[in-house]
């Protein structure tokens, strides 16, 4: 997980008696290059880990941390960078428009049992959140409300809090381990997806060897319902092995709130599955949430093919209105 790397990163920078600095996005307009919840590390070292965005802006970043460090300065800062020349605002240096909030903030050798909590809440799923303000950083429970991000400012006096869900943000639930399931485990890995797969079949070794699920669990798919995690950052994957696996799964899921539920398979078979499910006692309305067929139509034929497709139209869910 890329955000347990970056904090593991600055652990192992401040075990090494060097200062870092962090800077986190806490919101941005349309267009913007840096995305809310970006993060990119700066160390004494010379190390740097992470990105903001990219380019000259990242350039310009590494340099200020550089002259602070020189001049044994500690940066606790909020600043808004605007990606365009002709501004009266501070400029990023980038011309793609949009801008972005950054918080800055210095880490010494004292941070490091605060570095360690939040590595630990990295871990594992958990309720933790990540909460900021100037100066201060912690671990709290979670606050009121379900989002992954929360920033407000107030326009009286500047003053501000930001509130991030520590580990895994959204969840991948991919029912049948073969070859399109273990493709799609891969592909949502590098994603940062926390990712369960389910199976029925017993020792198969799709399953056993699948290193890159979170949670692999060998159960019946009329009894996988109580596994899924129910979240509108959910995502659910349908790929088993035969039609009735498939309607069985998506009985288990279709009450659960999820942000996305994907069927593999013909219209011939998706249309029977739908039939069958009504007959059983399924909310016809419901059904229309699933997309069936699963993935992007790019002429996909091999499992490597169709996971991507899957992807493509996963992340362009996930990224909608960002």
């Amino acid at each position: 997980m890329k955000e347990l790397i970056l904090w593991q990163f600055v652990q192992t920078e401040l075990e090494a008696k060097n200062n870092v600095v962090l800077a986190s996005v806490l919101s941005h307009q349309k267009g913007s290059p840096g995305k809310q919840g970006f993060k990119m590390i700066v160390s004494s070292s010379g190390k740097a880990y992470g990105s903001i965005g990219g380019g000259v802006m990242e350039k310009n970043f590494v340099e200020y941390c550089a002259s602070n460090f020189s001049k044994g300065k500690s940066i606790f800062e909020l600043k808004t960078l605007h990606h365009k020349t002709n501004t009266e605002f501070e400029k990023s240096g980038l011309i793609c428009s949009g801008s972005e909030t950054i918080y800055l903030h210095t880490f010494k050798e004292k941070d490091l049992s605060l570095i360690s909590k939040i590595c630990k809440a990295y871990e594992k799923p958990s309720n933790n959140y990540l909460s900021f303000k100037k100066g201060k950083i912690q671990i709290l429970k979670k606050p009121d409300f379900n989002e992954n991000y929360f920033f407000e400012i107030s326009e009286e006096d500047n003053e501000w809090e930001y509130f991030e869900k520590a580990g895994y943000k959204y969840f991948a639930h991919i029912f049948g381990a073969g070859h399109v399931g273990f493709e799609l485990s891969k592909i949502l890995y590098g994603l940062d997806f926390h990712i369960t797969v389910f199976d029925e079949r017993q020792n198969f070794p799709f399953l056993e060897n699948n290193f890159y699920a979170n949670q692999k669990i060998n159960v019946s798919y009329n009894k996988s319902g109580k596994f899924v995690v129910d979240s509108n950052y959910s995502y659910n994957f349908v790929v088993t092995s035969g039609y009735i696996s498939d309607k069985e799964s998506i009985k288990q899921i279709i009450n659960k709130k999820s942000r996305y539920i994907g069927l593999m398979g013909t219209e011939r078979k998706i249309k029977k599955i739908f039939n069958e499910c009504v007959k059983e006692g399924v909310d016809k309305t419901l059904l229309k949430k699933i997309k069936a067929p699963i993935g992007m139509d790019i002429g996909s034929a091999t499992p490597e093919e169709i996971a991507v497709s899957v992807a493509a139209e996963v992340v362009k869910i996930k990224n909608e209105n960002i």
